[in-house]
């Protein structure tokens, strides 16, 4: 697959994640019809897989780290426990 189309595909699910995030400000515990955020952020990265974009790991863990100093308790992205790897090595 091209690393191009790999890497702004996984930008924009970490985005969809931020945003999600932000919109659920305050409220990102579980409710009766949905999981937590950061259940959520959990699920979708373990869909990602562990050889992720290097670059779009890199952008959206600073994009997340930025969010505690203004909401405290926020969900994150954690990184992986395997460093991600360029798409192109698949």
């Amino acid at each position: 697959m091209n690393p191009v189309a790999v890497r702004k595909r996984e930008l924009g699910i970490y985005f969809a994640l931020f945003a999600m995030t932000l919109t659920a400000r305050g409220r990102w515990g579980a409710s009766r019809s949905h999981p937590a955020v950061q259940t959520r952020i959990d699920a979708v990265r373990a869909l990602m897989g562990r050889r992720r974009d290097e670059v779009a790991e890199a952008i959206a863990t600073v994009a997340f780290a930025t969010l505690p100093a203004l909401m405290p308790g926020v969900p994150s992205v954690v990184p992986a426990s395997a460093p991600a790897t360029t798409s192109g090595d698949e």
